[in-house]
């Protein structure tokens, strides 16, 4: 993979140790060795690894691998809610985050790009540092961009961003607390979306509710994998299951009621979930995750792996684990509609958190007159 004027190129060890590191996923790198007309089957970093380790990477090659470092394999949505005291528009919040346009922040060494409007949303770009080992990346510091959109529902503010990397979430949300906290002039509360803060019995009306939102435009055929962790408001006789509980489960195909109720017997609560979804408009199908654990204290909404064609409805009615939809070719499925999807996804989760979130509010505030 040498190109007329590369010059510098990089070890072989260091290769096979970068592309067998964690700042790759396996998915990106055969992207990045596809692009440059090398199509690759690997079914482990550890092999392509081995694979990648015999190329020349000069100065172009490095710069086209850059976009590719850190990225997730399937894009993620996740975002937090801003409430403000008095109802303002969106354009008034944009007003507010302009004044701020090109203000450095401590963290991440991130600065607040842009801030852009239409009639409908906010659009925002910050761009931060990251240093990384050089014994395990080829490039030592970088510098990421993170874009950000906000849209206006009802009396709150959505705030949404595309993770490309896992470092994204937390530079977007240092940066807004870090504006809100020196700026008065709007008085802002950030609400986290974070599972953790609600009761058991509210995560898991939350989750079904989830799910009841995709059988409004699709038909969910049922979860196959399942993340839970000990519900330590919940009291049963069963004992609470460390080994198997506290995990991700994969599953056969297990309606979200079954679910439920079989975690709140052995005092466990759901803190994720993979669910396939059948488009029968399109025929074609896909599994969207929601996940949440008390370390990120955020919700993540994504796509779990490639669309997949449906030929006729009897292989939707054969489905019984995640293993059976390998069976299936896959769909061309754009980008752009991929992202629409769990776009939509996470508004109509972040509106449905909010609710819960205030119905956990009065209670606290209940049980503090009490």
């Amino acid at each position: 993979m040498t190109e007329g004027n590369e010059v510098q190129f990089k070890e072989h060890d260091k290769l096979e140790v970068f592309f067998n590191s964690e700042h790759i996923k396996l998915q990106n790198s055969l992207e990045f060795f596809k692009e440059k007309n090398v199509f690759v089957f690997a079914y482990t970093n550890n092999h392509l690894a081995d694979f990648a380790k015999n190329f020349f990477l000069g100065i172009e090659s490095q710069e086209t691998l850059r976009k590719y470092i850190d990225i997730n394999a399937y894009p993620k949505m996740s975002g937090f809610i801003l409430l403000t005291s008095e109802d303002i528009s969106l354009n008034d919040l944009k007003e507010y985050l302009s004044s701020h346009s090109e203000d450095s922040f401590s963290f991440k060494k991130s600065t607040l790009l842009s801030i852009n409007t239409d009639n409908e949303w906010i659009y925002g770009k910050i761009e931060y540092s990251v240093t990384e080992f050089a014994s395990h990346n080829l490039f030592s510091t970088e510098r990421k961009m993170v874009s950000f959109r906000i849209s206006k529902n009802e009396n709150h503010f959505n705030l949404k961003i595309k993770l490309n990397r896992d470092s994204d979430y937390s530079v977007v949300h240092k940066v807004i607390d870090s504006i809100i906290e020196k700026d008065s002039s709007i008085n802002i509360k950030i609400v986290d979306l974070n599972l953790s803060f609600l009761t058991t019995h509210k995560k898991h009306k939350f989750i079904s509710e989830f799910i009841d939102e995709i059988d409004q435009t699709y038909d969910s055929v049922g979860i196959i994998r399942y993340g839970s962790n000990q519900a330590n408001d919940l009291e049963t006789d069963v004992p609470f299951d460390q080994f198997h509980l506290k995990s991700n489960n994969e599953t056969n195909i297990i309606p979200i009621g079954q679910l439920t109720q079989t975690l709140e017997e052995r005092a466990a609560a759901l803190n994720s979930v993979h669910v396939i979804v059948y488009n029968k408009n399109d025929n074609f199908l896909f599994i969207i995750g929601l996940h949440s654990n008390e370390k990120k204290k955020r919700i993540e909404i994504g796509l779990k792996r490639d669309f997949k064609k449906v030929e006729n409805h009897d292989q939707i009615t054969a489905i019984k684990s995640k293993s059976d939809l390998d069976e299936f070719n896959s769909a061309n499925i754009d980008d752009v509609e991929k992202e629409t999807i769990f776009v939509n996804f996470w508004d109509s989760t972040s509106k449905r958190y909010l609710e819960c979130w205030k119905e956990q509010m009065e209670s606290l505030n209940r049980k503090s007159f009490v």
